[in-house]
């Protein structure tokens, strides 16, 4: 199946992605500070769930497969590999969906791209060839003047 890229099913990607970045970010500066390390356990906590859920809907919400691309799932990983060398302050789950919202859209232009190109071997695929293998030379439209069909040789210019 398809993907779209263009649709509202990706600003509501990019919204939860953009607010669990907030919120896991608020709690870690804000939590971390007052309530001494609880921020980063909830952070630990909140890490694999974000992920399945964003995983989740973009594999089956969006129908974009992250596992036929494994760039997409590498960036993920990478995503929470960079989340666990900072301490949980770096989430940054919405680079994941640009990432892959920027990813289906070439794989998107590359499929049209794909077609078009198909689709023009099909047109000069059904004309008619002459002997010789080439396509017969067209014949430019007559020429009228004041409603009467101009001579052929009339037009060519010397």
């Amino acid at each position: 199946m398809k993907a779209k890229s263009k649709d509202k099913g990706w600003l509501l990607l990019y919204l939860f992605s953009g607010g669990m970045d907030f919120i896991q970010f608020v709690i870690i500066e804000v939590i971390l500070i007052w309530f001494l390390g609880l921020g980063a356990a909830i952070n630990e906590v909140l890490d694999p769930i974000v992920g399945v859920i964003l995983a989740s809907w973009i594999q089956f919400g969006k129908k974009v497969s992250l596992i036929s691309r494994p760039n997409r799932l590498l960036s993920m990983v990478g995503t929470e590999a960079a989340a666990a060398l900072t301490g949980g302050i770096a989430q940054l789950w919405i680079l994941d969906v640009w990432y892959i919202h920027n990813d289906v859209k070439k794989e998107v232009a590359a499929e049209k791209e794909s077609e078009d190109q198909d689709r023009s071997v099909e047109l000069r695929s059904e004309e008619p060839l002459n002997q010789n293998g080439r396509s017969p030379a067209r014949r430019p439209p007559p020429l009228y003047h004041n409603g009467r069909r101009e001579a052929q040789e009339a037009r060519t210019i010397v």
